[in-house]
């Protein structure tokens, strides 16, 4: 009963987090002015090694591919744990790898760049998630992070790996260099005419021959078939 009462609240969150960041990037994208509430709806905060079952093996195959340096983009980047964790699984695999990490908000690629996190509301925000365990995950890596002022920060060989730009998902410039693209929990907020636009954008950063399963998703974008 508390597991079904624990999952309708997740349902009713995410919908309603969906349905307001949709109609406030909207309004943002039409008048071009910055609403403060958006922040409210969209996710700026993630934490590390979320979901990486839908791209580790991903990494690993690219790189028997193509033996080389792989050039990875995320886009919504939001504070940077995911292209951290990008870059801690290659470091631990043995793949070498650039990240380029773009989002809209400045105030999260600031965060982002200085590379210092609470590790203790990274645990808190793992356990109220519904993927795999992340917590073990977060333990399991701790030798990539230093005691900093403020919390932990990342160590310097894996943030030289990752590239922070302000940038919004609509002004993407990449061409045909990316081994990998992640696009997860941002494109269902898109309004259709900046999706089609951006999923173009996102296609055309892809390295010749790659198609759409280069582009890393989320199940809300699978499941909608965003993505095609």
């Amino acid at each position: 009963m508390i597991a079904r009462l624990r999952e309708l609240r997740y349902t009713l969150i995410g919908q309603t987090r969906l349905l307001g960041g949709m109609c406030l990037q909207l309004a943002e994208d039409t008048f071009g002015i910055k609403i403060p509430a958006t922040r409210f709806f969209l996710h700026s905060y993630s934490y590390f090694f979320r979901d990486t079952g839908d791209f580790e093996d991903a990494l690993v195959r690219r790189y028997a591919e193509v033996k080389r340096e792989l050039q990875v983009l995320c886009v919504g980047c939001a504070r940077g744990q995911e292209p951290y964790t990008i870059a801690i699984l290659c470091d631990k695999l043995g793949i070498p790898v650039s990240v380029t990490a773009v989002d809209r908000s400045p105030q999260a690629v600031g965060i982002a760049r200085e590379g210092v996190y609470d590790l203790d509301r990274e645990r808190s925000n793992a356990r109220n998630s519904r993927g795999e365990a992340p917590v073990e995950r977060i333990d399991a890596h701790l030798r990539w992070f230093e005691p900093a002022p403020g919390g932990h920060r990342i160590i310097a060989p894996i943030r030289a790996r990752v590239k922070f730009e302000v940038m919004d998902a609509g002004d993407l410039p990449f061409d045909g260099d990316r081994d990998l693209v992640f696009a997860r929990n941002m494109l269902y907020y898109l309004p259709p005419a900046k999706l089609e636009d951006v999923v173009r954008r996102l296609k055309r950063a892809l390295c010749p021959g790659l198609g759409v399963e280069s582009i890393i998703t989320d199940p809300i974008t699978k499941r909608k078939g965003l993505v095609r």
